[in-house]
């Protein structure tokens, strides 16, 4: 386990995160990375499959994709191009966030899971500690005109079980600049770390 460490720059919060999601994933047989990217994240968990898809809209990105062995796949997370029942674990980590209609997203995900399979989500948190600091000293609080909309830890607990993902476990990463802090205390974190589980039909 890491520990509590200094983090100074985003790339540094980005692997915090990963190392996090890696430390939290069963060893498994398939898992889908949604919102994959280069494969920043999936590096770090790589290994907990025999059999990994790397799913994401923009196909320049996919093209970039330097991880061997893992199935790269060109696709929208509402609408995912995989049959029920598909995969063991789906990961998706700051994306939903993106992505206009996550309800639908969700149920899409709870989909393509195997009975009883897991979902490890991270989105970013509107009631995190920097932003009670801004608010609190009256500082214009950062616009992030990408996302459709972010989260309570709350209010993604309900979605998720509205969308037949229960929610098993819930962490956080970050607090200010310290990285694993959030694990202490997510209802201030940077980002909010979900694990789900699809429940039984």
């Amino acid at each position: 386990m890491a520990t509590y460490g200094w983090v100074p720059n985003r790339k540094e919060k980005w692997r915090s995160r990963a190392q996090l999601l890696a430390e939290m994933l069963p060893q498994t047989n398939r898992i889908l990375d949604i919102g994959a990217n280069q494969g920043q994240i999936l590096a770090y968990y790589r290994h907990k499959a025999r059999q990994v898809f790397a799913l994401d809209i923009v196909l320049s990105l996919l093209k970039e994709f330097r991880i061997e062995n893992v199935n790269r796949v060109q696709g929208d997370a509402a609408k995912l191009p995989f049959r029920k029942d598909s995969f063991d674990c789906v990961v998706i980590t700051e994306c939903l966030e993106h992505i206009r209609d996550d309800e639908n997203a969700l149920r899409e995900i709870a989909r393509v899971l195997v009975p009883e399979g897991l979902l490890f989500l991270s989105v970013p948190n509107t009631e995190r500690l920097n932003l009670k600091l801004l608010k609190l000293f009256g500082i214009p609080q950062p616009d992030h005109p990408e996302h459709f909309r972010e989260y309570t830890l709350k209010g993604l607990k309900a979605l998720l079980e509205k969308t037949g993902l229960h929610v098993r476990e819930t962490t956080g990463e970050g607090i200010l600049y310290f990285s694993r802090l959030g694990q202490l205390f997510p209802g201030w974190a940077t980002s909010i770390i979900v694990k789900a589980q699809k429940t039984k039909e």
